[in-house]
């Protein structure tokens, strides 16, 4: 286990790759980084909280932790560019509570997931770049209620499970919508 209990607050980047044995993570007190913060590559991680963050000044990345089954991010409600949550075998689903604006948002190969919500999201607007929902085979069901505009394509396929979208406020994508 790795903890930062007086971490409040990182100037660029805040990156957690690669670690062998972590476990969990815990970030209790940190409330904004000025870049991103990439949480990858640590096979054995389980979980990992952040419970005050509330702005990522670019993106944030949640990549190849094979045994990760939980993360919180409950405060964060403003990210510059991309939120990508990718290659987790075993997430089972994941919720951004507070998530207001994305630049893009990639959701792309994780094996066990079966839902996520991001229910007040209201844009993706990052211009030429595609907001994707990909190769997840045991995605049931997603939830976006507040997204009105996505700034260049919204891209749903692959998803052998998928049975529930609900992008119930959607009036405006600059390119294509592939469902």
């Amino acid at each position: 286990s790795a903890a930062l209990p007086a971490l409040s607050s990182v100037g660029a980047d805040l990156y957690v790759l690669e670690n062998a044995v972590l476990t969990n993570l815990s970030l209790p007190v940190l409330s904004n980084t000025g870049a991103s913060l990439y949480v990858g590559g640590n096979v054995q991680l389980q979980t990992f909280a952040v419970p005050l963050l509330t702005t990522v000044g670019v993106s944030v990345s949640v990549g190849d932790n094979d045994a990760l089954t939980s993360f919180s991010l409950p405060q964060l409600s403003t990210m510059g560019s991309s939120l990508a949550v990718t290659d987790n075998a075993a997430l089972p689903g994941f919720t951004l509570p507070a998530l207001v604006n994305a630049g893009l948002v990639v959701v792309t190969n994780n094996t066990a997931l079966t839902s996520f919500s991001l229910p007040l999201l209201t844009t993706a607007d990052d211009t030429g770049t595609q907001t994707a929902i990909h190769n997840n085979p045991n995605l049931v069901s997603f939830s976006m209620p507040e997204l009105v505009s996505v700034g260049f394509s919204l891209s749903v396929r692959d998803n052998g499970a998928l049975t529930s979208v609900s992008l119930p406020s959607l009036v405006n994508a600059v390119s294509y919508v592939e469902v």
